[in-house]
């Protein structure tokens, strides 16, 4: 199957992307989580010496107010990586959206 071969609602095929992706040495970072198991070969885990961590949200309560503060500065354009804005109305289809794979950043804007 291709890779944008459809929704991967389990998130299996993304984890095991990133781990074919990753150089022996590598890391992969999960910032996510799998609803099934995922497999990885013995011999990859054993002799490639890459290294999985669980993400925890990729460290955001030690980044994000630095984040912030990038933004603040103007550094980071915030604004350009935001593809997706929905109601709160709108929260079920934006989480689809994100299964879904078809947007980068979704925002839920409360007024």
């Amino acid at each position: 199957m291709s890779p944008m071969a459809g929704a991967d609602p389990t998130n299996v095929r993304t984890v095991q992307q990133a781990w074919d992706c990753t150089r022996m040495g590598g890391h992969v970072m999960l910032m996510g989580f799998t609803i099934q198991p995922v497999s990885f070969p013995g011999t990859s885990l054993a002799l490639l010496g890459r290294t999985i961590h669980p993400g925890q949200q990729g460290g955001l309560m030690r980044d994000l107010p630095r984040y912030v503060k990038l933004i603040e500065r103007g550094l980071i354009d915030a604004k350009s990586m935001i593809t997706g804005r929905y109601t709160l109305d709108q929260s079920v289809q934006a989480v689809q959206h994100t299964a879904d794979r078809t947007i980068i950043t979704g925002v839920i804007e409360f007024s």
